[in-house]
C-alpha cells in the first residue's frame, strides 16, 4: 500500500487501523507482522477491494 498510494508507512498504518476500527478489516498477528483481511461479509468492501486491484493491474501495465 505504501508504494501503491504513495503514502508513508505511518500514514498507511493509521489508515489500516481506522479500517479495522470501522469493522472493515480483521487483523491477524503473525510473529512481528500484522496481516489484515477484508471482512468478506461486507459486500461494499469486497467490491471496493476488487476495484482497487483492477485499477492497480491496469496502471501497472502502462
Amino acid at each position: 500500500m505504501v508504494q501503491l498510494f504513495n503514502l508513508s508507512v505511518s500514514a498507511t498504518l493509521e489508515q489500516l487501523k481506522m479500517l479495522e476500527l470501522a469493522g472493515l478489516l480483521s487483523p491477524a498477528r503473525r510473529g512481528k507482522l500484522t496481516c489484515y483481511r477484508v471482512k468478506a461479509e461486507n459486500s461494499l468492501v469486497t467490491q471496493g477491494a476488487q476495484d482497487c486491484a483492477e485499477y492497480y493491474l491496469r496502471s501497472s501495465k502502462v
